[in-house]
């Protein structure tokens, strides 16, 4: 398949699961959640409906593997592609009717070493506004078939406009952390936490925010390996990470290191990731040191 083909069809399947999650949205069909995915996230009926729709769409590609958040890998005959994807990822805001949630689909060529970095072609669509962003790696992004806005040029902590994540995080931890941050940028740029972080990823790289920030996985190593808990996973990131790099974004772990050799597969309560992705790598440095420095002051429990 040309790299046309390949972006045409994760457009073509993000839209068909927006399709059958957008008339959802908003509504709670369920207030249970009782199931678990893989990583150990709870399951609404909303993520449900939105396997289904994988699955319907993708039946007639036998040559594509596939590995959704809900159901694992599902590999059929020979397969050249891989196809990963988190149906709704921001099904907490998706619930309740907010636009920080994204069908995230991402591929790679199945003879591949199966990690982050072997992610060729991404596909975001936003399920609230149907915007639909696509990116093809050493290409550019494109938003709804358009050239993308760059990234933005804020290079000052008190003037960024950033967002953390929070879901299944330990929150007094996270938030002592970041709280100079937060401190120093809530009035003149601005703090969100969206509970999706490949939408605030998205958002980082169309240039409409500064940074994206997830330390969850530098605390379970780092001051509370004792407590595991649920935090971002490689399906998560895997398409918003080659959008952002295309637009020219840092995106690394909240160490600073690289991404690039991540298991796409992994997944569960142990491989928990972190990540921090900015406009543009003065901002970045800026934001790491600041971290270190956080977690420096903290130490071990």
């Amino acid at each position: 398949m040309t790299d046309s083909a390949i972006l045409d069809l994760l457009a073509d399947v993000g839209a068909r699961v927006r399709g059958a999650v957008r008339p959802i949205l908003g509504l709670r069909v369920d207030t249970d959640g009782k199931r678990h995915s893989a990583s150990g996230d709870i399951e609404f009926r909303l993520d449900e409906v939105a396997e289904d729709a994988i699955t319907d769409s993708l039946g007639s590609y036998p040559e594509i593997a596939v590995y959704t958040e809900g159901r694992g890998l599902v590999v059929r005959d020979s397969p050249k592609y891989l196809l990963v994807i988190d149906p709704v990822d921001g099904t907490r805001p998706a619930r309740v009717g907010l636009e920080m949630c994204v069908v995230s689909i991402a591929c790679c060529p199945w003879a591949s070493a199966k990690t982050l970095g072997s992610v060729s072609h991404a596909c975001l669509v936003e399920i609230k506004s149907a915007r639909s962003v696509t990116a093809v790696r050493g290409g550019i992004v494109l938003v709804d078939g358009h050239v993308a806005p760059p990234p933005s040029h804020v290079h000052d902590l008190d003037r960024m406009a950033w967002s953390f994540e929070l879901a299944g995080r330990p929150s007094l931890s996270v938030a002592s952390l970041l709280a100079p941050i937060i401190d120093r940028s809530s009035l003149g740029g601005g703090v969100f936490v969206y509970a999706s972080t490949a939408f605030s990823v998205l958002k980082v790289a169309l240039g409409e925010m500064d940074a994206a920030v997830d330390i969850g996985g530098r605390v379970l190593r780092d001051l509370r390996p004792d407590r595991p808990f649920v935090g971002l996973q490689p399906y998560d990131i895997a398409a918003a990470k080659l959008i952002a790099e295309v637009a020219g974004c840092p995106f690394t772990d909240a160490w600073g290191r690289p991404l690039d050799d991540w298991p796409l597969l992994a997944a569960g309560p142990d491989p928990i990731l972190s990540c921090l992705c900015a406009s543009n790598p003065t901002l970045h440095g800026r934001l790491r040191h600041a971290i270190d420095a956080q977690f420096a002051a903290f130490g071990p429990p």
